[in-house]
């Protein structure tokens, strides 16, 4: 009996294939595994960080707010220098009052002063009647072509202690160094995974 030599070394290389193949795709679905729970981790972080600033800087101009203090917008704005400082993020801090309107705004824009944010933001709705909001995330189209960027949103209620919820801060922050970050961890990750992957199917 003959054996078929050209039979067996075929199915040599599609065992050897079908186990390059397994390494690959497995090495894929712990990158992705890792990414995923990197970007959670970060993501998570930088949500929890805005949420504090935003109940901190509802307390500290709570009165003030209240009795119309003008010296309210400097606090506003020194507030939002610092975080810039801290957080290396474009910080934008608006303060609406106890119908979703905008009142104050740290970059001196007019284009949402008197606007109705309860419109655009289910979120500022909630936050108003009193419900406990996270900080949320979302990818908004900007600019001519239209660019995607991701924006992080955090909310607090401005309390005072004798009429309750007068108003409440509204901050929004770039995410541009995060997502820079998940980038460049990406290729790193692509980069070393091949390496690998070509290391084992030397």
């Amino acid at each position: 009996m003959r054996i078929n030599k050209q039979f067996f070394s075929s199915l040599r290389w599609r065992i050897a294939f079908a186990y390059l193949m397994v390494i690959g795709i497995g090495f894929l679905i712990i990158n992705f595994s890792v990414m995923e729970i990197l970007e959670q981790h970060l993501m998570e972080s930088k949500k929890i960080a805005y949420q504090k600033y935003s109940i901190q800087l509802a307390q500290i101009i709570a009165n003030g707010y209240h009795d119309r203090d003008p010296n309210i917008f400097y606090q506003i704005r020194e507030f939002g220098d610092e975080i810039d400082q801290i957080e290396g993020e474009s910080t934008r801090i608006l303060v609406l009052n106890n119908r979703g309107i905008v009142e104050q705004d740290s970059y001196q824009s007019t284009s949402l002063l008197r606007r109705n944010l309860m419109e655009d933001y289910d979120e500022v709705k909630r936050v108003l009647n009193g419900e406990s909001v996270p900080a949320i995330d979302l990818f908004i189209s900007t600019g001519d072509p239209p660019e995607y960027k991701r924006i992080l949103y955090s909310f607090a209620p401005i309390t005072h202690y004798t009429d309750g919820i007068i108003g409440m801060v509204f901050i929004s922050t770039s995410l541009d160094g995060i997502e820079a970050v998940l980038a460049d961890i990406r290729k790193a990750i692509t980069f070393f995974s091949g390496i690998q992957f070509i290391h084992n199917s030397g």
